[in-house]
Parts: structure tokens; sequence; C-alpha cells
């Protein structure tokens, strides 16, 4: 990873150079978008010198100061309880400004209140942030979206009073939990491997620990498509796969990538397998 350096867009030319630039100077709009949009917004510019979820939010944080105080004599003026040519009662920016402090502090709540670093707290959106969601549906169109993840639609499954069965976890099962990182040099994926045994009553007969044992794993390159297999080998467990459901005794998961690689290195604790696999274009 260290090899590799920080992820930053290669500029070709002064044309690419503009675009990027204009980007930079209007974060503080993008980051009136929700927390998702900024990510995939990040993720396609890879490049934090023109686009940083954490600076685009502070930035719409301090223009919003602006912004709600305008509007609210803009309303005003609409409302006809302001005259257009004559002085602003006070009383319509301070209401402004309220909002556009209480809207902050409810949007950094956890740092507002707990004194959480910015770095480890939701990027939360602004009141007018869906009305941006074209501008920042373009930015993405226009830079080319980068990398895919996999997601679950809802929590997970019930079975009796006692047994719950996460969803996430059962993706994990299957080898669908991913996260494909692309750089200009290289792509990095992050496989999560099972963390829990299903709930299961023979489990519970045989004594066995709630934490999943550490599955056996293959991983291989095959035609622009990097290949994970995934294998339980502990002899308990394997009883499980044939009672529990939902827990297949291996798994293999394939990521298509778009451009040639050279190879890979890996590495894999906590249940999560990091791989790097460097782009054959790279310099």
């Amino acid at each position: 990873m260290a090899d590799l350096g920080t992820p930053r867009r290669r500029l070709r030319s002064r044309v690419t150079l503009v675009p990027l630039s204009l980007l930079a100077a209007g974060q503080g709009f993008l980051g009136a978008l929700s927390p998702a949009m900024k990510q995939r917004i990040d993720a396609s510019v890879s490049d934090r010198r023109f686009f940083d979820p954490q600076l685009a939010t502070a930035a719409n944080v301090f223009l919003n100061l602006v912004i709600y105080p305008v509007a609210c004599v803009v309303a005003a003026i609409a409302l006809r309880h302001v005259s257009l040519f004559t002085a602003v009662p006070h009383h319509w920016i301070a209401l402004g400004l309220t909002i556009a402090v209480g809207e902050a502090a409810w949007r950094l709540r956890e740092s507002f209140f707990g004194a959480a670093p910015l770095s480890e707290v939701p990027l939360r959106g602004a009141l007018y942030g869906p009305l941006l969601w074209p501008l920042g549906r373009f930015v993405i169109a226009a830079l080319g979206a980068r990398g895919v993840a996999s997601s679950v639609g809802f929590d997970g499954f019930y079975a009796g009073r006692d047994h719950y069965d996460e969803k996430l976890e059962r993706e994990r099962r299957y080898g669908s939990v991913y996260r494909l990182e692309e750089r200009d040099d290289a792509y990095i994926l992050h496989v999560e491997f099972p963390r829990v045994l299903p709930p299961s009553s023979l489990a519970d007969n045989l004594g066995l620990p709630r934490e999943m044992p550490d599955y056996d794993y293959e991983l291989a390159l095959r035609d622009g498509t990097f290949e994970v297999h995934g294998r339980v080998t502990d002899p308990r467990v394997r009883k499980l796969t044939a009672v529990a459901p939902a827990f297949p005794s291996e798994f293999t998961t394939r990521v298509a990538l778009r451009q040639p690689v050279q190879g890979f290195r890996h590495r894999y604790r906590d249940k999560m397998l990091e791989v790097i696999l460097p782009k054959a274009t790279a310099a």
C-alpha cells in the first residue's frame, strides 16, 4: 500500500485540470449532498486535492451561513413582509443564521455534542441536498464511476423467539460482501468473511462457540476476473452446513476487473481479506 502512494488522478492535460479545479472550488455546494452521494463522488474523483467529503461538508456548513439568511430575506420579500427598496429587519437575517447553525449542529451532532473527530462522524447532507442530486450525478457521469460495493436490503431473518440471523452475516457466508476500490494504478479489494455461526440447535448441542472459525481460501486471476474461493475446514462446523439455513460449506466470489493487472498481493486478518492488484499500465 505504501508503494502505491496516495490515490491521485493523473492530470494528462490542462483540459482535465480545468474542470477538476472548478470541482474543487464548488465543494461547498456538493457538501450539501447525502453521505452516500459524497462517497460516490469521492471514489469517482479519486483525488482529495479536488474533492474531499470532509472538506466539502465543512465548507457547506459555512456557506449555509450566507445562503439561509439570503433565502429568508428573499422569502420575506416574496411574502411582502419586506419591501425590496427598504432596510431589511435584522430578525430575518437572525432567523437564517439560526437555521444554519441549528442544521449544522444536527448534521454533525456527534462532533458538535460529543467532541468526536470529523473523520469519524456521518457527513450528513443539508436540507436542500436532494435538489443538488442531479449535479452530483452529473459529476459522477462526467468523471466515470469507479469501484463497486455490495449491500443488503434488510437487517436479517427471525426464526422463533431466540434465533435471529443477520442478513449481512448471511451474505458473508456466500462471499457477497465486498468492496472494490479503483485507483489509477491499482485495484484494492476488501472481502468480508463470516464472523459468527448461524443460529442452530445443532451448534448448541455440539457446544460450538459463537465465533466463526477462519475459512481456508484460494485466490486466482482468470480472464480478467479475480476469484476468491472460501471453504469451511473445521469438521464440526461443516456439520452445520448440512442443517443450518443459508450456510454453504464453500463459496466463490468473482470480481470483474475492467483493466488488466500484473499479479496481486494479499493479507487476511480479523475476518477481512485485503487484496492489492496493481494495474499493468501503472508505472
